[in-house]
């Protein structure tokens, strides 16, 4: 036995006998030594100076975070190859309980050594700590994996997927973690490891008074995710738009558009809907939408020059009416694209109906279409786009916004450059960042003040990353 600097100590995943470090119990230890408990002495294995560990892993950490010079050993040579076949005998018959997977790994780095290979399933067993069965069905699968599944560096071959539980976790939450339930719950440890370190607290706060490890990490997850939004479209809201072909109106449609009769090449559309979700999107009755939707789609075409296209979103539900509404104005859709998402919200549960997988967008015009020379799907009625998410490239901002790439497609299919788009419900002015890109002009009309300010900032930003 001797004392042995933790500097000399090699912590190489390849001698570590777990599939995965248990951080919070590295926690634990690391109390426990600090309040002067006594513990075993590690085993290490000695070659040129340097100590590879073969049991006590979760020892050796514990004393390397609480800062200790040494630690009790016994020492024995050898080097980092019989740290390797020590660890696949640690702590079999003492420490902490090794999982079914623990076992397997141990069993596994054996086997595939070319020279530990050759023991017989009832020596590795017995030096593995497990049963004769139990090495006999590992060798029988271990084989077919072998290329995929083992990496060899130098001389020596190991299994992958060696990631430490709670390695993520920040010092404050490592302490707090201890203090509570949540280590019983390897998976939500996980999670919480790998969200940032200012989340970790609050989840184990919340842990701490009885909530449920997922519920807890549902809550500070989503009220992170709101937060950080507030924060960036306060951001937003003080940018300023200066863009000269795009306009952005804060204005009610209704009452701007008799104004600006004959004025655009293209309309590009996506009203409200009645959900009832948001309050721009309710009304009082059903009767009220329609007259609504009439209303709007009127005075919109009435904008638009005597060569036109219009582009009008709708929800499946409502096709059928809306499509009346266009009928009664004289507009009979030339298309009826079916746009289909790529992603879908997680947690919505529809019990009474199939899930909607995708949303009308009528096409009526006078004129032919701008398409190019190349025949692809860009020319088909059946385009699949990703809705834009708080956390995606195609940053969400509005409840109801699209796509980027799917508003240019329809900038591109309808207007020729620098021709005038007409879009009377901004939101969150995606239409006027597709204009910027495509060199058309735009007008966007927003009547609430948020989503104009928000729209304004959009506008700003994309112009910046434009210079």
């Amino acid at each position: 036995m001797a004392q042995i600097s933790i500097a000399l100590i090699q912590f190489d995943k390849e001698t570590q006998p777990r599939v995965q470090l248990d951080m919070l119990v590295v926690e634990d230890y690391a109390i426990a030594m600090g309040q002067g408990d006594i513990f075993p002495p590690v085993l290490l294995f000695e070659e040129d100076g340097k100590y590879w560990i073969g049991d006590g892993f979760h020892r050796c950490q514990a004393a390397r975070k609480l800062g200790l010079a040494e630690i009790t050993a016994d020492v024995e040579p050898g080097g980092k190859r019989a740290a390797v076949l020590a660890s696949c005998a640690a702590n079999a018959v003492h420490g902490l309980r090794r999982t079914n997977k623990d076992k397997q790994r141990a069993v596994k780095r054996m086997l595939a050594d070319p020279e530990w290979a050759q023991w017989s399933d009832t020596e590795v067993a017995k030096h593995c700590g497990v049963s004769h069965p139990f090495v006999g069905k590992q060798r029988a699968i271990l084989k077919p994996l072998q290329d995929s599944r083992l990496v060899k560096r130098g001389d020596s071959t190991y299994l992958m997927n060696t990631g430490n539980i709670g390695e993520g976790l920040s010092e404050e939450a490592l302490e707090a973690a201890a203090r509570t339930d949540i280590r019983q719950d390897r998976r939500a440890v996980e999670r919480l490891s790998a969200m940032p370190a200012e989340m970790q607290l609050p989840v184990l706060d919340l842990v701490a008074e009885g909530k449920r490890p997922d519920a807890a990490i549902k809550i500070v997850t989503t009220e992170y995710r709101d937060a950080k939004r507030e924060e960036r479209l306060a951001a937003l809201g003080e940018l300023k738009a200066t863009a000269k072909d795009i306009t952005l109106i804060w204005a009610d449609c209704l009452e701007w558009m008799p104004d600006h009769q004959g004025e655009f090449d293209c309309l590009i559309a996506d009203p409200p809907y009645n959900t009832g979700r948001m309050k721009w999107d309710m009304f009082e009755s059903a009767k009220a939408f329609r007259l609504f939707s009439r209303e709007w789609m009127a005075k919109a075409f009435s904008c638009l020059k005597e060569q036109y296209q219009a582009f009008i979103f709708c929800p499946t539900e409502w096709a059928a009416d809306v499509e009346w509404y266009l009928r009664s104005i004289g507009q009979h859709p030339k298309s009826r694209i079916a746009w289909t998402y790529r992603s879908i919200p997680l947690g919505r549960v529809v019990t009474d109906r199939l899930a909607r997988m995708h949303q009308t967008i009528f096409h009526c015009g006078n004129k032919a279409l701008c398409f190019d020379e190349s025949w692809d799907d860009r020319r088909f009625d059946v385009q699949s786009y990703e809705a834009p998410l708080t956390t995606s490239n195609d940053e969400r901002v509005h409840q109801a916004q699209k796509p980027l790439d799917l508003i240019k497609w329809l900038v591109e299919l309808g207007t020729q450059p620098e021709q005038n788009i007409l879009d009377p419900f901004s939101g969150g002015a995606t239409t006027g960042i597709a204009c910027l890109d495509l060199r058309r002009q735009a007008t966007l009309v927003e009547k609430d003040e948020d989503f104009f300010a928000i729209g304004q900032g959009r506008i700003a930003e994309y112009e910046q990353q434009l210079r």
